[in-house]
């Protein structure tokens, strides 16, 4: 493998922005499916205006492709702790996008028994 390639794969952009896109694509699947049942209701405000505008796929995919692109032009020739601090944020809204689709499968299981 080349070693340019190799040192790109390592980089910690590539983890957190691999981390912040599974979060969201959990949070996002667990949430369509769980909608499905008439006893499960979006609480956040937000989406549920995105869903009854017919939108929400659409900006999902948005909060994700703009997420990835600020994190990574964040993390580019920037100071240590200004790139350390953009890996942190993006990763940490991936971690907290995760716990919620984590939830969000409880919640189905617990609806389903």
């Amino acid at each position: 493998m080349n070693a340019n390639v190799r040192a790109n794969i390592d980089r910690p952009e590539l983890t957190m922005m691999v981390i912040f896109t599974m979060g969201c694509i959990l949070d996002h699947l667990t949430t369509y499916y769980g909608l499905k049942f008439p006893m499960i209701m979006e609480f956040n405000p937000i989406v549920a205006q995105l869903i009854a505008m017919g939108i929400w796929h659409t900006a999902e995919l948005a909060i994700i492709l703009l997420g990835n692109i600020s994190g990574y032009f964040a993390s580019q020739n920037q100071p240590d702790f200004i790139n350390h601090i953009g890996i942190m944020a993006l990763t940490l809204a991936g971690i907290f996008r995760i716990y919620a689709g984590i939830h969000n499968i409880i919640l189905i299981a617990e609806t389903v028994t």
